[in-house]
């Protein structure tokens, strides 16, 4: 299932772009979900990665305080494109894939955020209903995204 947004920051494009290759501004908005237990940092050379721990999801989307499982989120930084492409893998019940591109423009002064994502769920059956559940929790996401990114300061 893919998903797009975007939408417009009064930041400009390069400090824009900066604070979007932040690792702190995406462990910041992991830390806010309710689902997220612990985030860990990995540098890599072209950008970097994540280890997460999160409460396991619920068929309906709510959350088990009993199971978690493992995720790993993959950051690559291309300056040049001013574009941070990422993969999500979740290991658990379900296997969970996501994969898609944050990029940032300008145009006419304004300054827009763009993310493209494709959610995969290869369950039979019911996968589809999952990639629905896990859509609507990323899009929610990328709603804050622009505010977010306004009000982030690196410390």
């Amino acid at each position: 299932m893919k998903i797009q947004s975007s939408g417009a920051v009064s930041l400009n494009v390069e400090e824009t772009f900066a604070r979007l290759c932040n690792p702190a501004l995406h462990i910041a908005r992991l830390n806010r979900d309710p689902a997220t237990v612990s985030v860990q940092l990995q540098p890599e050379n072209d950008g970097f990665s994540l280890n997460i721990v999160q409460k396991r999801r619920t068929m309906t989307g709510g959350l088990d305080p009993q199971a978690t499982d493992p995720a790993h989120q993959r950051f690559r930084i291309d300056p040049t494109r001013r574009s941070l492409a990422w993969t999500w893998a979740q290991q658990g019940m379900v296997k969970v894939t996501l994969a898609g591109a944050f990029s940032v423009d300008s145009s006419g002064g304004r300054t827009t955020v763009r993310s493209e994502a494709d959610v995969t769920v290869p369950v039979p059956v019911v996968g589809k209903v999952l990639e629905k559940i896990v859509a609507s929790i990323l899009n929610k996401s990328n709603e804050t995204l622009p505010q977010d990114l306004e009000r982030f300061t690196a410390t």
